[in-house]
């Protein structure tokens, strides 16, 4: 598919892995892209489902614009609870700006001990961005300005491969289903919602299979650590089945390890990946700067 794309001459676009991505040569950030590259990025993004881009030195402003050729800049987000709003308010920094719809992702702390951005330290599970939303987010971007000597690498994984690798009695037993996607501000663990009250975290029921609206592929829409409950089925079965299906998606021949390097934007479809992140020395700083597009409701 990906050579039927209309791709000009001065771009070249060269696969990361057999499964996910292409690095995209030829474009720069810092200049305004006219409307037939942007439409050629939406396909690109819509086959390879990430597209990292080298050798950027953008401003914030250049990089809402680069974002803008996938979508409409998304706002950020709300807690589900006013109790949720407290304890996210007692960890922020001074420097915090809620109205900026460019994100901080940091374990950086200010002088009074507090973190600057989002996510801090250490690992997280495989998840897609604001999947529990009526409305998920769809374009995620990231660009680093500090990194560590060592790991805080990304992964992304193919939902895509996923889907097509999901027995096919199970796919057929999984047809038209909904899957439930919560949030409870955790970076590692199953969703446990035997304690807990729905009204308490964020959380909506998605389409299982997903088609995307930038390629008119079928993805599953399922991840470890946001999935907690498959409609119609108990939630043993259904624990026992996302089970299934995340170790699809989570094999290592179904997924991309990114290094970082200072200049890197990438851009992913939350519709058909999922991403990770690997640990890090604690004492040295991983900073980067998050701006996702909005998406429309998935049915």
């Amino acid at each position: 598919m990906a050579t039927q794309l209309r791709i000009p001459d001065y771009i070249d676009t060269v696969p990361l892995h057999d499964a996910i991505g292409a690095e995209v040569r030829g474009i720069n950030l810092t200049k305004p892209l006219e409307e037939p590259t942007q439409q050629m990025l939406r396909e690109l993004i819509g086959e390879y489902s990430i597209l990292l881009i080298r050798d950027q030195d953008i401003s914030e402003e250049q990089q809402f614009s680069y974002a803008r050729s996938f979508g409409p800049i998304a706002e950020r987000m709300k807690p589900a609870s006013a109790k949720q709003a407290a304890e996210q308010e007692s960890k922020r920094s001074k420097h915090f700006d809620p109205n900026n719809k460019m994100q901080m992702i940091s374990n950086k702390r200010d002088e009074d001990g507090k973190l600057i951005g989002a996510l801090g330290d250490g690992e997280m599970w495989f998840h897609t961005d604001k999947c529990y939303l009526q409305k998920p987010y769809h374009v995620s971007f990231l660009y680093p300005t500090a990194l560590p000597t060592t790991g805080g690498h990304t992964m992304f994984a193919s939902l895509y491969r996923a889907y097509d690798l999901i027995p096919k009695k199970l796919k057929e037993t999984l047809q038209g289903r909904k899957v439930l996607q919560v949030y409870d501000y955790g970076k590692e663990g199953k969703p446990d919602l035997a304690n807990k009250s729905l009204d308490d975290v964020l959380h909506y029921w998605q389409p299982l299979f997903l088609k995307n609206p930038f390629s008119g592929k079928i993805a599953v829409y399922v991840s470890r650590l946001m999935s907690a409950k498959i409609e119609g089925m108990g939630d043993d079965e259904s624990r026992r089945v996302l089970d299934e299906i995340c170790d699809i998606i989570e094999d290592k021949s179904n997924f991309y390890e990114h290094t970082w390097k200072i200049g890197d934007i990438i851009g992913w479809d939350n519709y058909s990946t999922l991403h990770a992140r690997t640990d890090w020395p604690r004492q040295q700083e991983r900073t980067f700067r998050r701006c996702l597009t909005q998406g429309d409701r998935l049915y």
